[in-house]
Parts: C-alpha cells; structure tokens; sequence
C-alpha cells in the first residue's frame, strides 16, 4: 500500500465510521455556531460576493452538522466530503441533499476544476501523515476558485510533533504550524486566531491555552491569482 494514502485508506475502510460512532452518532443536531464558524461566516461575507451559487466545501464533514448551520447562515451551497459512508448516509437522511454529502478524502474529493469559493478543513489535516500533506494541497490547488478561501481549523504548533492515535496502534497524528502551509502557492494568509476549546455552545474562544497540548487556531487563506 502506498504510505502517502495508507491513513486516508484506513479511515476509508472502518476507521472513519468508528470516529463517528465515538464522537456524533446519536447525537441531536446544535443548530448554535461555535465561534468558528461565526467568524468564517462573518470573513465569508466580508470577502467574497455570497451568493445561492457560492459552494463552500468541508472536508472531514463526518455528517454535515457543521456545513449545515454555515451555508445555512450564508444562504449558499455546500459540498461534504467524509471518509466515513455511514455518516455520510446518517447525514443524508437529516439534510436532504442540503448540504450535499459525499464519501471521500482530502486526498481525492471528486469535485470539478475551480469548482470551490470555500474550503475548509476542520480537524483532519491532523490525520494526514507528511508524505501525503503535498497531494491535499494539490487536489486544494485544483478545486479551489480564484479568489477562493481556504480555512484550516487544526493544533497549532511550533514544530511538526508526530504523535500516537489512541484508538488504533497503526494510525498517527500530527501536529503542525499552518502559517505558511501554503507558500508557494499564490495564497495569501488573510487571519489567524488563536484558539482555546471550553465547553458550551460555543466550543471555542479566543486565546492561548496554558497546555501546549490544547494549542490550536483558526487560519484563512485566500488564492490571490
């Protein structure tokens, strides 16, 4: 198996459905933004002409919750991609093609050439090992639109850390810093937010976290030519 997809195809085959089983199956749908979501929202807005043919792009959608409550407040389109077919399927049953939910990896999303105004990832850029980060910033590269933002939800570190996957021996995380993720690559870095989680509706807030373990930020990008 090739190690650049060998994560991606683990999730694909059980380890996706697993994570959702952990995490979000049979849990009731939060129609709160967190305070993510209502600055990218409020970014959205700011920086591009939204409009009901906008299509924003999650991927790591697990059932579109999230996708859900953003495009909803945007009154545009969106695109889920997830490894996991049952949430995918779970996802399907709640929303009714709205989002529009589809299996699949950041690796391979099956959307059209500059297809995306918005893409972003929340919280899987974390499971793609190093030797495959280079064929998701390709396939970004391909589906994102000019002018188009790219949003990275994630750890935040100093150096990359590479760490255990507590729920499988043969599976890994990976810490990284996203400033400059896309150098290179005709992007502009448009915000960083530090982040902390706490619990509640709004799952976030801003600042630094005393534990460099619980480190993360929201970064936005835009594709400037």
């Amino acid at each position: 198996m090739e190690a650049s997809v060998f994560q991606a195809d683990a999730f694909l085959s059980g380890e996706g459905d697993n994570w959702y089983k952990r995490f979000l199956h049979g849990r009731p749908f939060n129609p709160n933004p967190d305070l993510f979501e209502t600055n990218l929202v409020a970014l959205c807005q700011e920086l591009l002409d939204v409009n009901e043919h906008t299509l924003v792009v999650e991927i790591g959608s697990s059932r579109g919750d999230r996708l859900r409550r953003i495009t909803q407040s945007l009154g545009c389109e969106g695109v889920g991609i997830d490894p996991s077919a049952l949430s995918v399927a779970e996802g399907k049953q709640l929303w009714q093609g709205n989002p529009d939910l589809r299996v699949g990896t950041a690796h391979d999303t099956g959307l059209g050439n500059h297809s995306a105004s918005v893409v972003f990832f929340g919280w899987c850029l974390m499971y793609v090992e190093p030797a495959a980060i280079s064929d998701v910033r390709n396939e970004l590269n391909r589906i994102i639109a000019r002018g188009g933002l790219v949003a990275v939800l994630d750890f935040d570190y100093r150096s990359d850390e590479e760490r255990l996957y507590s729920h499988d021996p043969d599976l890994r995380t990976y810490r990284r810093n996203y400033d400059s993720w896309l150098d290179g690559d005709r992007y502009r870095l448009v915000a960083k937010y530090p982040l902390e989680f706490v619990h509640g509706p709004r799952a976030f807030r801003i600042g630094v976290p005393e534990d460099p373990y619980d480190r993360m930020a929201f970064w936005l990008y835009r594709l400037t030519a």
